[in-house]
């Protein structure tokens, strides 16, 4: 892979986003199960930062450029990351328990301003790390 940024300085970025959106990322205090969700979390948006696809604006947004998509139309284009709103939560209540990924969806989509179905025509490479700060968020 060919990676803009060295791992040393992601993980100082993904650190920075953690602290701006107040997700404690204190290992010490997780147990067994929770670092491993974490390590998982930490380790898809550390890649996005590498590949220079996540960009932390330092004002708790963050910037992400989509790679691929179904199309080809989505290539290049940038997305604004937001911590979730309101709305974002009331948002899951349209959908079932058993809907977590309908649910993950809807509050990416809020944080994003992307509509769900476009979101369905992201391919995985940009699925993950955003599917990912997305879980961080609700997860802490």
């Amino acid at each position: 892979m060919n990676y803009k940024i060295d791992t040393e300085t992601a993980i100082i970025e993904f650190e920075k986003i953690c602290e701006s959106w107040e997700i404690d990322i204190d290992e010490n205090e997780m147990d067994s199960n929770e670092k491993i969700d974490f390590s998982g979390i930490k380790k898809k948006i550390v890649k996005a930062i590498k590949l220079g696809r996540l960009v932390y604006n330092g004002d708790g947004t963050m910037t992400y450029t989509i790679s691929g998509d179904l199309s080809g139309a989505l290539i290049g284009r940038e997305l604004t990351i937001k911590k979730p709103m309101g709305d974002s939560y009331t948002g899951m209540d349209d959908y079932k328990e058993q809907a977590s990924m309908h649910k993950t969806y809807a509050v990416l989509s809020s944080m994003i301003s992307f509509p769900v179905a476009s979101i369905n025509k992201l391919d995985g490479t940009d699925l993950k790390p955003l599917l990912a700060i997305s879980t961080l968020f609700l997860a802490d």
